[in-house]
């Protein structure tokens, strides 16, 4: 998994705690996915990709010279919840797919289910 710096923190879209907006749970980014199909085709669509980190960054803090990863989540994740890590905070925030995503897996699901 990339570990991130404070320079790549800054450049991207915060995936923020609710309590208190000065912790970054993670980052989001916008990413081109290809799927290859049975029939020997590509899709390609847009999602949003989530980089969770291992604990959160609180940009009143001192700047850390890493940020550990966690993990990736993609558009096809239908949901998921994430502590924040800075203490005494405890907010537990839902991670949900963008509306594209999800319709991409409604017509996945439908078109596998209708081959049964």
């Amino acid at each position: 998994m990339k570990n991130m710096d404070w320079n790549d923190l800054r450049k991207s879209k915060h995936w923020r705690c609710d309590r208190n907006k000065e912790h970054i749970l993670g980052v989001i980014e916008r990413v081109q996915v290809n799927v290859l199909l049975d029939d020997g085709s590509t899709l390609k669509y847009y999602t949003t990709r989530l980089l969770i980190f291992r604990a959160a960054v609180d940009l009143r803090a001192e700047a850390p010279a890493k940020i550990a990863v966690a993990g990736t989540l993609d558009g096809k994740m239908l949901s998921m919840t994430w502590e924040c890590s800075v203490p005494g905070c405890e907010c537990i925030k839902e991670w949900h797919p963008d509306e594209g995503a999800l319709e991409w897996l409604k017509k996945r699901y439908a078109s596998q289910r209708e081959g049964v």
